[in-house]
């Protein structure tokens, strides 16, 4: 009996938190402030994006361009397919993300609610990037882990940062005294520049992820960093030294492209 009722209670946990996710995107598509016109891909993903807008103009280059992210994006993952329906909000600027989110920001993801956003206009195609979609792949497939290493995987499934190399752009920061250390961002990432921060962590879980392989990114992605001592026999300031150790190592030929 005790079961039944445990059972009974956990079914309408779920139903409710399935109608919160409905709720929320529901809001996205119905918001009176937008005249969505939608596009279906593969594996089971709607792009909308505004009528008459850059976007519906140019949705061929546009479905074509996301396609490709989310197959890039599932490799990195891991998996072969994503069964889990993709919204994908698309607006032509930072003021149509703000009225339609409510902050001015050049996407997001929403795992819960499985939408993501993005902005693709002739000066902005925040869209051209694996970054969100990873967000909301990774924490329905591996599950939600702390802050500092989901954005640093975020940011190096593009293997990039605003077109500049990981490593290199690591070794800029440090030998130009912008460097924040892994210990500092991965207990206050909001308190640093994001343009300094991101680009670091992705150099930095790519530095983890070729050294020690993907279980260690796992573990740490779902045990936290605390687990590396007694897993590997290495703490999170280990590999950060190990890390700076390699970016030193690195000739001036080498980072001639940041600076």
């Amino acid at each position: 009996m005790k079961q039944n009722v445990i059972v009974f209670i956990a079914t309408i946990f779920l139903c409710n938190l399935s109608a919160f996710g409905q709720k929320g995107l529901d809001k996205l598509r119905n918001h009176a402030n937008f005249e969505w016109v939608t596009d279906t891909l593969e594996m089971n993903m709607t792009l909308y994006y505004e009528k008459n807008s850059y976007a519906e103009k140019n949705r061929e280059r546009l479905k074509e361009r996301v396609s490709r992210h989310l197959i890039n994006t599932l490799g990195f993952v891991g998996v072969e397919s994503y069964d889990n329906p993709i919204h994908y909000f698309i607006v032509e600027d930072r003021g149509r993300m703000e009225i339609l989110l409510g902050r001015t920001i050049n996407g997001n993801a929403d795992p819960k609610n499985n939408y993501v956003t993005g902005i693709f206009s002739e000066t902005i195609k925040s869209v051209y990037s694996n970054h969100e979609l990873f967000h909301l792949i990774s924490m329905n497939v591996w599950g939600y882990p702390k802050t500092w290493i989901n954005e640093g995987m975020a940011v190096y499934s593009d293997n990039a940062w605003n077109g500049r190399d990981l490593y290199e752009l690591s070794k800029y920061f440090v030998e130009n005294d912008k460097y924040v250390s892994i210990g500092k961002l991965a207990k206050r990432l909001r308190k640093y520049d994001s343009m300094v921060a991101y680009p670091l962590l992705g150099g930095f879980v790519k530095f983890i992820d070729d050294t020690y392989g993907r279980e260690t990114i796992k573990l740490i992605w779902t045990k936290g960093r605390k687990s590396l001592k007694r897993h590997i026999g290495k703490s999170l300031y280990d590999l950060e030294q190990e890390w700076l150790f390699m970016l030193n190592a690195m000739t001036d030929k080498d980072t001639n492209s940041t600076k």
